[in-house]
This record gives structure tokens, C-alpha cells and sequence, in this order.
């Protein structure tokens, strides 16, 4: 019989006695990482609208070796089968703001993106939600990565940006 092997995110632990343990360290190590502070501009989004991006990373960013930055938009619905509750989600658009390897543009710096108008605007119904994220990611090695997640409500197109 083969071993059952540990989540991800777990560290598998054979003890001298052969008694498996699993240490969860993955959260406790993601702790010491790099902290990103986003701000967008303007703090009001439409569709059609070109959205500019400011970032900053605090503390040890000297070991962050890339980063990547995009505006995501999904579609999450929840049903019912059974006594459970299931949500799905279905990625329709990302948007790339920043993929980059350099260090001084890791740590610190700008850019922009157009949010296409002919996508959906953000939306929450009972069951189904069109959820627009931030979305940062920086690659540490033999280190627990950076992920973040930034909720953005992008509204629908003005009615002028429509008829053009």
C-alpha cells in the first residue's frame, strides 16, 4: 500500500518510529514575506476605462525574483447538490498590468490597463457574482510565494462610451 501523500502546503514528517506527522508551515512562513501596497487610479472604474496601477513592496523584496500583476474577471456561481454548497468559477478575463524580473521594478512602480467595454461589469446576485480582482504574484525561491488577491468593482460603460 502506498503512502497517502500531505496536502499542498503541508511538510510530510517521518518520525524515528515510523509515526507520520504533518507540520503546517506554509502559512507560518508566508508571514515573514514581502508585503504589497496597491493603489489604483481612479479609485472608480468603469469598463472601456484605463486604469492606472501603483505598487510598492515592504520588507525583505530583495528576495522576491519576479513579479507578475493582473486584473482578473470571473464568473462564481454557488448551487446546492445535496446538504452541500459548491461554488464554480470561470475565469473570462486577464488582463496583464506587470510581468517582470528586474528588481528595482519589483520593489516599486506603475503601469496601466484598459478594461475592455464589452465585458461585464461587476456584479453580485443571489447565486451568481462577477467578481474583478487584482491579482499579485511574486516568485520566492524555496520560500512560500507571494499571492494577493485586491477586490476592484468595475462598473458598467457610461452610457456615451456605449453609443461610440
Amino acid at each position: 500500500m502506498l503512502p497517502q501523500l500531505p496536502p499542498k502546503g503541508d511538510i510530510f514528517i517521518e518520525s524515528e518510529r515510523g509515526h507520520s506527522q504533518r507540520v503546517t508551515t506554509y502559512s507560518f512562513l508566508a508571514l515573514f514575506n514581502p508585503r504589497v501596497r496597491v493603489t489604483l487610479s481612479p479609485g472608480t472604474v468603469s469598463l472601456g476605462q484605463r486604469v492606472y496601477v501603483q505598487w510598492e513592496f515592504s520588507g525583505r523584496t530583495q528576495v522576491l525574483r519576479s513579479l507578475r500583476m493582473w486584473l482578473e474577471g470571473r464568473e462564481e456561481a454557488t448551487y446546492r447538490r445535496g446538504t452541500s454548497t459548491y461554488t464554480d468559477k470561470s475565469i473570462f478575463a486577464a488582463l496583464p498590468v506587470v510581468e517582470t524580473t528586474h528588481a528595482a521594478e519589483i520593489a516599486s512602480g506603475s503601469a496601466g490597463v484598459t478594461i475592455p467595454a464589452d465585458l461585464m461589469h461587476s456584479f453580485s446576485g443571489d447565486n451568481n457574482k462577477i467578481v474583478w480582482a487584482l491579482r499579485v504574484e511574486g516568485e520566492i525561491e524555496r520560500w512560500p510565494d507571494v499571492s494577493e488577491e485586491f477586490p476592484v468593482t468595475v462598473l458598467p460603460a457610461p452610457v456615451e462610451r456605449m453609443r461610440a
